[in-house]
């Protein structure tokens, strides 16, 4: 049953309608970092483990 995905760009959000683990499949820039979350590792500038955050680059 596909469920609504929230795709965050850096132009704004989509919403589409699929499957997480088939989107990860298809997409292999994305890295899986919990069960409902996927995330471009290019974009990252930075993990806080002690508060479960991941800090992007800003634009």
């Amino acid at each position: 049953m596909p469920h609504k995905l929230n795709i965050v760009k850096d132009n704004g959000v989509s919403f589409i309608s699929g499957n997480l683990k088939k989107f990860e499949e298809d997409t292999s820039k994305l890295l899986r970092i919990s069960q409902s979350c996927l995330i471009n590792p290019k974009k990252v500038s930075q993990v806080d483990i002690s508060k479960n955050e991941v800090i992007f680059f800003e634009r």
